[in-house]
């Protein structure tokens, strides 16, 4: 026990913490001043300095958030058209390969692999020198500049790579960029934590008070972050992959707070309550112990089901225990301690504000959509249609448009259709949209009034649960309504590539929804460097040649006729999974072969995690000899 404490003050000690807020700088009504304060015991003095200090813990997330804006704002203008820049010289070393097709960028190709069919592919002339007034080849950079250069593609290239999954569990690690960005999350909470408290038994208060202070403080950027409707993704530029996995990397660490919080209330109780005859059963029956024993179980329930493993099995299951579950806990940790409550309010207003007034009410849609079983059987195409208007009420401009105002390349709805069973009423399944967005949403200019029809499509591969009963309706009926909650998703892969000059979309199966109206966006859109000439290509690989029926021959023709590179390997169930590394990357020095100039090359990636990774790891290893490449994964799984 500290010096200047004992029992009795400690039991004081104890009583009045319980009654101060994060606000107040007293623990009772005679104490006013932290002068006074400091008079106290040391126990006392370390909890009115938590109250004080931990305020400062969201002092520094507005802070990081800003510093993120400024970065996001920076790299944005810098990505702009810019047409009279100087060109760069960019040293390449390319390397054969034997797998996929080498032939030149500039001549059709014919040629296929055992693991790999071309297609399609169109021409790709050599760009010249528009005057005989720029030289034939660009000045050489300087040595330090270059060196300069090589280091921090160097450094890029290895934030940008991801490691292998963890062995036996098979747990997916994120990109080490990602991982750094958890470390210094998980970092400056442990600062936090133990800042002028390290635990021992005797101030076992003081550190669960810590720790459950710090509980509260995370809640607003939990929720912040799981928000559909969050400013976040456009302020900082971070994609939906980024924001989901720090998002339940939080909340790991917010269950771990709340087992801390609980086990040092276990010590108090132990060392100081029993004691002086507080059984365990008379602990429970306070009502301060019980409420937060029963938001412990309501948050620590929550995780466990959140788990992919349980999404996966019950997935419906998981949509209703995460809503319910929340509400749950919000309710009962307000009532456990008044101490969190402008946490718990400010966490609770951005649940609400996301749930109940965009999603079910401003964002929410009703249509009538055609159902067409396609030719595997086992997928069905979803398609509405509506004519579409730029100019929207005041009001509307306020807020992210709904699905009747169109949509964005890449982004994904969620999906209700009461009709199919009673228990389908209250749950949402989120699909990406797999038909290309109405030109009017990409205008910038909303006032003109002019419009533009909507063609709706979904790709729904039927599987369990809301699927199956979605595929079993559509064998009896051929149209169905449904509510449409969205559109929602991050514009980082839409901006990236549309400030691209080589364009590179891989696609796993039905990744394919994420791939189409990414390509007809920058097919329609104009490159970002006139001097040079936009390369798109798209790397399909399908399980059976009968998904490929899900977009269509003619349609998938009607892209190479537009310029499109199309390269979809054998189906894995014939010729096994295809070099997909190998793919990328020639797909990327093809493109440079035919330049001099420095080109900026963008990857797209929705597939499995294997995929994602191997996409992820190619555009690493070019990055890091010099070429200027970016990658967006836009993951399965939400």
């Amino acid at each position: 026990m500290l010096p200047g404490t004992d029992d009795i003050e400690l039991r004081q000690l104890l009583r009045l913490a319980l009654r101060a807020t994060s606000q107040t700088a007293a623990l009772d009504g005679d104490l006013h001043t932290n002068e006074e304060s400091e008079r106290r015991s040391p126990l006392t003095a370390l909890v009115l300095f938590s109250r004080r200090f931990i305020i400062w813990y969201n002092v520094v997330l507005v802070f990081a958030l800003a510093l993120f804006t400024a970065s996001h704002l920076l790299v944005h203008v810098r990505r702009l058209p810019r047409h009279q820049q100087p060109a760069i010289q960019a040293t390449i070393t390319t390397e054969s390969s034997s797998v996929g097709d080498n032939t030149p960028s500039n001549t059709p190709s014919s040629t296929s692999s055992s693991s790999s069919s071309t297609l399609s592919a169109v021409s790709q002339p050599v760009n010249l020198p528009k005057d005989e007034s720029t030289p034939l080849l660009p000045a050489k950079a300087s040595g330090n500049a270059l060196h300069h250069r090589n280091t921090l593609s160097k450094v890029k290239a290895l934030l940008m790579h991801q490691p292998a999954a963890i062995p036996f569990v098979n747990k997916t690690l994120p990109s080490n960029l990602t991982t750094v960005g958890i470390i210094l999350l998980l970092a400056l909470n442990l600062f936090f934590l133990f800042y002028r408290d390290i635990p021992t038994v005797s101030t076992a208060f003081v550190f669960a008070d810590r720790a459950g202070l710090l509980f509260v403080a995370n809640l607003p950027l939990l929720y912040v972050l799981s928000a559909k409707n969050s400013p976040l993704r456009s302020l900082t530029g971070f994609s939906y992959e980024n924001v989901n996995i720090v998002h339940r990397r939080l909340g790991e660490m917010l269950c771990m707070l709340a087992v801390l919080h609980t086990a040092g209330m276990l010590v108090v109780w132990y060392t100081i309550l029993r004691p002086v005859g507080i059984d365990f059963l008379r602990l429970l029956s306070m009502k301060l112990i019980w409420l937060g024993v029963v938001t412990f179980f309501c948050y620590e329930t929550l995780y466990f089901t959140s788990l992919s493993s349980f999404r996966q099995a019950f997935y419906e299951i998981f949509l209703a225990s995460h809503v319910l579950l929340q509400l749950g806990a919000l309710i009962f940790l307000w009532l456990h301690h008044h101490g969190s409550r402008p946490y718990v309010g400010i966490a609770t207003g951005i649940f609400l504000l996301d749930r109940l007034l965009f999603r079910l009410f401003a964002k929410r849609r009703t249509v009538n959509a055609d159902l067409t079983i396609l030719e595997d059987g086992q997928t069905i195409m979803l398609s509405a249609n509506w004519a579409v208007s730029s100019h929207k009420p005041a009001w509307r401009r306020l807020i992210k448009h709904d699905i009747l105002y169109g949509w964005r390349p890449t982004e994904h709805v969620f999906l209700s259709i009461p009709s199919l069973a009673a228990q389908h009423l209250v749950q949402t399944h989120p699909f990406t949209i797999a038909s290309a967005a109405p030109s009017t949403t990409l205008s910038i200019d909303t006032s003109s009034g002019t419009s533009e029809h909507a063609w709706f499509n979904l790709l729904i591969r039927a599987r369990t649960g809301f699927s199956a009963d979605l595929l079993r309706y559509a064998q009896s009926h051929s149209n169905v309504p449904i509510q449409i909650d969205g559109p929602y998703g991050s514009l980082h892969a839409l901006e990236m590539m549309h400030s691209s000059d080589t364009c590179i979309i891989v696609a796993g199966g039905s990744g394919i929804a994420v791939a189409i109206p990414l390509i007809w966006s920058l097919l329609d859109d104009k490159p970002p460097r006139q001097e040079l000439q936009r390369e798109i290509t798209l790397i399909w690989v399908v399980h059976d040649s009968s998904h490929i029926d899900w977009i269509g021959h003619e349609r998938l023709d009607e892209l190479r006729q537009k310029g499109l590179k199309i390269v979809i390997p054998a189906p894995t169930n014939k010729a096994g999974r295809p070099d997909i590394g190998t793919l990328v990357r020639n797909a990327i020095e093809n493109s440079t072969e035919c330049t001099t100039q420095r080109r900026r090359i963008g990857a797209v990636v929705s597939g499995p995690d294997g995929m994602n990774r191997t996409v992820r790891n190619t555009c690493a290893e070019m990055l890091a000899r010099g070429m200027d490449v970016r990658v967006s994964v836009e993951k399965f799984g939400w």
